[in-house]
């Protein structure tokens, strides 16, 4: 699988906002396509990014690992 920009933008919005629903409104998107960049990346790697307990998410140690790393991306785009 290809990485998506698009996949780790969900991922880094979810992680930023502390959820779903939040990140959704942040990043101008439904929450269900959130999800589904989510789920893509989860399924595509064979990762658990995120612990889900109802509305709350909490990052994985696996996401905890991925969200310096999406930080970079996102700011060198942003200089770029």
């Amino acid at each position: 699988m290809a990485i998506s920009v698009a996949h780790l933008r969900a991922f880094h919005g979810v992680a930023m906002e502390g959820g779903f629903s939040k990140a959704a409104r942040a990043l101008s998107i439904s929450q269900s396509t959130l999800s589904l960049h989510v789920s893509a990346l989860e399924e595509g790697y064979g990762v658990q990014l995120f612990e889900r307990r109802g509305r709350k998410v909490t990052l994985t140690n696996f996401g905890e690992d991925l969200l310096p790393i999406t930080g970079r991306l996102f700011e060198c785009m942003d200089e770029a």
